[in-house]
């Protein structure tokens, strides 16, 4: 179980995977910008040659919404996603 009382989440997962908190350097290089960021990885690709630059397998990442926005309002914002991308 991963636990962040700071930002109010919890989320369960498999011992099968290792999680990985993001630094702020890390955190600063995606855009937009997280609060916080967790990527999960499978055993065999966190202990494997490509660790440092494969994919995760799932991730969390936090944003700050200080405008209130809807969900969809926010994502259409930030160009994560839109009606248009579908």
């Amino acid at each position: 179980m991963l636990e962040d009382e700071a930002l109010g989440f919890s989320v369960a997962y498999s011992p099968d995977y290792v999680v990985k908190r993001l630094d702020e350097a890390a955190l600063g290089r995606l855009t937009p910008v997280p609060v916080a960021a967790v990527y999960f990885y499978s055993k065999q690709t966190a202990q494997s040659d490509a660790a440092e630059i494969a994919p995760p397998e799932f991730a969390i990442r936090v944003f700050k919404n200080g405008g209130g926005r809807s969900l969809e309002s926010w994502l259409e914002g930030t160009k994560l996603a839109s009606r248009e991308a579908g």
